[in-house]
Order: structure tokens, then sequence, then C-alpha cells
């Protein structure tokens, strides 16, 4: 695996060449310098809400669920991780008006997916695209107002819906065609129900059933693994375990398994390792409810852990477990519960609210968790990629460092045939107004992989013919497509303003006379253009402003905008942004 590290990370960093600043910044000399402290924060939604859930999204914003105490009404929005504001989308507004359930996930096309319910007591799953607004709603059948779906997981190219009231699962794709299985149950057992579901590394999903009257104990649960074959899904029971309630689990990143935890019959929390082949021994952890269990970038699992009376917890902690060994406990603030939890594109916790109490109502971020090496290669997947670094993907880059710089890592990573699929991908969705076939992201790819920048393959895409037949409507002039149109629709998309009168003389003579693509190859090659794009980058990756002069520096190279970002998230003021 280290090899192979090498090689990619070879190919992609001369494929994007070198950047201009010679950065050789290694991440074993920063460690020992970085002392970094654990605190806990916590931040209000709109008056009126009661988050239910959250999720990283590809735009490195925190989404949630939410709906009002009443039940009435509800929508989503996002917690923005470089302003830290809240920001709603509104009510959903699709003819349905469904209210969310709390399952939220970011479904393979980059889209936010949700369970919703309407006024009918009927449960849909709903997909919102941050790309172009949209909203569509899909029928849930098999479900009903007693067995509302309450675990939503994305994985193989699919969404697996399960709940609470039985042992079956739905399977969701990126159109929303549904198929509906029943999980196998231990022998010996009447029923069972879906009490939790998490995606693990490798491709598979995992369940958690409650077990009713299975012997030798009742109320045991099943771990049940479910994975894509030629026919559909199918599912295997690894394992029981005597757990009774609350449970929690997570891909466990650092170790390479998944993480379970609960409580027992006694009212302690335990958790235990679960791999293919069994569940592991179980440590037992003080008491309390676990609301979330999630495993952070320094080599441990995080557990939110509910305090005070059952049914009516108003504080919570978090409990830091080293290797599910020694402990730290991290006090939330007074009033708050803190529940499901995810892992920000910074290396901070971010978790929602577990109570369905507005005044309680929360997102509580922890930050300052312990610095690693892989912590950087984590908030890189994050970033580029959409999602968490497998075990094996994090060690293989630990190992580079020092034998590849951070400029090497950052440009592999980034330019990975995974991160330039994500990037056609979300320019699809921006510039065509639909998702992109497996075979144009393929092609595109492809392309990208021997030497292609993302600004060339931009200006071909924008000097498609498909987009500009789409530049009457972008552009709000209507009609049939003509060079004012197009140039008006480039501005506004690049640019995020309309061409002045002066602008469009230029322009407009251009679109006949060098056509469509290396007219959009000189918008995406201006000075505006590159200075959007790197203060982007500065708000996102380091959390502040560019100044003036920083956006000029970068804007005034010859790198490429993949190049820029590259280097600033090898830089060591990133690094060292990872640990609050």
């Amino acid at each position: 695996m280290a090899t192979m590290s090498s090689a990619i990370a070879a190919r992609s960093y001369a494929r994007r060449g070198r950047p201009g600043r010679t950065l050789r910044l290694e991440l074993v000399e920063l460690e020992p310098r970085v002392t970094p402290t654990t605190m806990v924060g916590s931040y209000a939604p709109p008056a009126g809400q009661v988050n239910l859930s959250v999720v990283l999204g590809t735009d490195s914003n925190i989404w949630y669920a939410y709906r009002n105490s009443a039940d009435t009404s509800g929508g989503i929005g996002f917690f923005s991780t470089s302003k830290y504001t809240f920001n709603n989308v509104g009510s959903v507004s699709n003819p349905n008006l469904n209210i969310p359930l709390g399952p939220i996930a970011v479904g393979s096309d980059g889209a936010i997916w949700y369970v919703a319910l309407d006024a009918s007591f009927n449960d849909f799953i709903d997909r919102y695209s941050p790309i172009t607004g949209r909203f569509s709603s899909y029928n849930l059948p098999g479900f009903s107002f007693f067995s509302e779906p309450t675990t939503l997981v994305s994985d193989a190219g699919l969404l697996w819906v399960a709940s609470s009231g039985d042992n079956n699962v739905t399977t969701v794709d990126m159109k929303g065609a549904t198929h509906t299985y029943s999980l196998p149950i231990p022998s010996g057992a009447n029923s069972a129900n879906v009490q939790a579901s998490a995606a693990s590394f490798d491709g598979s999903v995992w369940f958690v059933e409650d077990v009713i009257n299975v012997a030798p104990t009742p109320n045991d649960i099943a771990l049940v693994r479910g994975t894509l074959g030629s026919a559909g899904p199918v599912f295997r029971i690894v394992g029981t375990a005597p757990l009774v309630s609350s449970i929690q689990l997570a891909a466990d990143s650092n170790a390479g398994e998944m993480a379970l935890a609960g409580e027992t019959s006694g009212g302690q929390i335990a958790l235990a390792g679960v791999s293919p082949s069994g569940v592991g021994a179980f440590n037992n952890y003080g008491f309390g409810t676990p609301h979330g269990i999630l495993p952070g970038p320094d080599q441990s699992l995080w557990i939110s852990v509910g305090t005070g009376t059952a049914g009516s917890q108003t504080n919570s902690t978090f409990t830091q477990l080293y290797g599910m060994g020694n402990t730290q406990s991290f006090t939330v603030p007074a009033g708050i519960v803190a529940g499901q939890g995810v892992l920000g594109p910074s290396g901070t916790l971010f978790f929602a609210n577990a109570t369905d109490e507005n005044s309680n109502s929360a997102i509580v971020e922890l930050t300052g968790v312990a610095y690693t090496p892989g912590a950087w290669v984590q908030s890189l997947y994050n970033v580029n990629l959409g999602r968490a670094a497998d075990f094996e993907d994090q060690q293989s880059w630990v190992a580079q460092i020092g034998p590849l710089s951070t400029s090497q890592i950052a440009a592999a990573i980034d330019g990975s045939a995974e991160g330039d699929g994500r990037r056609v991908q979300t320019w699809y969705e921006s510039y065509l107004g639909r998702a992109a076939e497996p075979s144009e992201i393929a092609g595109w790819v492809n392309v990208m992989q021997h030497g292609s920048s993302d600004e060339q393959v931009q200006a071909a895409i924008l000097g498609s013919i498909e987009y500009a037949l789409r530049t009457p409507a972008i552009s709000g002039i209507g009609g049939s497509p003509n060079p004012t149109t197009f140039v008006t629709a480039l501005f506004l998309q690049l640019l995020g303003h309309a061409p002045s009168s002066a602008q469009l003389a230029s322009f407009d003579p251009l679109v006949n006379s060098i056509g469509r693509q290396a007219v959009a190859a000189i918008l995406l090659g201006s000075a505006e253009y590159r200075g959007d794009v790197v203060a982007s980058d500065y708000t996102t990756l380091l959390h502040r402003t560019g100044s003036a002069a920083e956006i000029a520096a970068w804007v005034g190279t010859s790198m490429t905008t993949a190049q820029m970002r590259t280097a600033i998230e090898a830089s060591a003021e990133y690094i060292l942004k990872l640990q609050y």
C-alpha cells in the first residue's frame, strides 16, 4: 500500500506541476510543537428549530434536518464551518411540504437526502441539491406511522433506510427507485427490529437488531452485515451482544473495524469492536446513555454521553476513549445534550442535539482534538473527497510523510481519480443542471489523469452545445441562445455578476471568432476568477479572510487553481488550523 501511494502521489504531483513556492514542511516536525487545548462550544439554531441530525456535505458545511417542537413544520439547512452561521434553505419547497423525521445523509450524487413525513403520515425520502437548489421527493413504500424510518445510511451507491418497527431494510438509488428486503434474525427469535445502522469502509452496511425472545438471554442485539451481490444485497448475522438499549454503531477509521456501543442491563455504557468475523470483548465505561459514537482524527473514539434522569436528560459529556482503554471526559455546556456526531472538514467534531426540546437545541463543536498526522490526512479526504479515509489509506499516507512532501501528498489526494470525478460531478450540476452519467465522469477523469487541468475541463463543459442551450435561462434574458446569453451566463456563474456593457461589447464578438470554449477559458484564467477562487480557499481551508496582498500574490503566479489549493492544504497555517 505504501508503494502504491508513492506512485499515485508522484503521478498526481507531476500532472499538477510543482508549485511556485517550495514548501516542504513535514508533519513529523510539526507535531512536537503543537499542544492543543480541547474545548467544547455550542451554537444555537434559529428560534423555533429542533435539530435532528447532522452530516458533512460535499461543500464542507454541516447539513442538518430540523422541525419545530410541535412537529408541524420543518426543513433542512447547513451550519457554515467557515463562518459559523446557520443557513436554512427554507421550508421544504416540494409539492408534499414534507416534515423531516431526522435521518439525513449525503448520497453518492453529492446531494442531501433525508427522511420526511407528509401531512397524511406518508413516508418519503427527499433530495436537495446544494448546487441547483432543487428538491425532489420519492415515496418510501412499506413504512407506516408506527414504523417510521429511523436510520439512513449512504453506501455502495445506494441509500439504506430502516425503522425501529420491524427488521426490513429499503434501498433507494440516486433516481429514487426502491427495493425492500428482510434482515435475517437469530435462531430461536420471535422477531427483531432495527435500532442502528452504519456504513463500513469496505462497502458493506451494518445493522443492529433488537432481538425479541432470543435464547438464552432476552433483549440481546444482533449484528447484521449487508453486502451487494450480483442479485442484490446479501445479509449475514455476524454475532450477538448483551446490550439492551441506546445502541450506537460507527465505522472506526482508526482501527479499521466497526465500533459498537450501548447500555447493559446494569445501566453501564459498554463498547466493543466488531469485524466480519465477530464481536470483540466489551469494556464498560461508567453509567449514562450513549447518544452518539464517532472516531476522531486523534486515533481515539469519542462518545457523547447523556447524564441525568433517564427520559429527561439535560446534561451530557464527551468521553474520549484511547484505543477503547483509558478515558478522558469533557463537559458539554449546561442544558445541552449532544447526540449524533460527524467529523468536520478541519478535524473538529460536530454533534447534533439529542433531545426533542427546542430550548436544548444546538450544534455542539469539540475543538482542539489532539493532533496526529492522521488528522491531516483525514482533513484532506474530507475536503477533497467528501468522505473519511479508511484505516488502510490513512496509515498508508501517514507512512509517506517524510519520503514525500506535504505538497506531494495533498496534490495526490486532491488530484486522484476520485477527487477529479467529484469535481466533474459538481460542474455538471452547476453548469448543466443535471447529474453526470458514469460514462461522462469516467471520460473526463481519464482526460484529467492524463494532464488536463480543472480549468481546461471546465472550459470544455462550458463550451458545449448543452450549456449554450441553457444560457437563455441562466442569463435571465430568455429567447434563443446567442453570444449575449452565453457571455452573460458565464459572467454570472464564474464571476458572480453580470457583464458590463463594455464587457459585452468586448466578449460578444469573440464567441463567433474564437468559439465558446476559448471564451470560457479566458474568464477561467482571469485575475478576477482566480482571485475569487483563492479567497474562497482562504475562507474554507484557513477559516479567515485572505488579505488583498495575499490573494494578489497567489493570482500573480503561474499556478492553476488546483495547485494553489493543494499548496494551501500543505501549508503550516492549514496544518495548525486543524487544532481549532
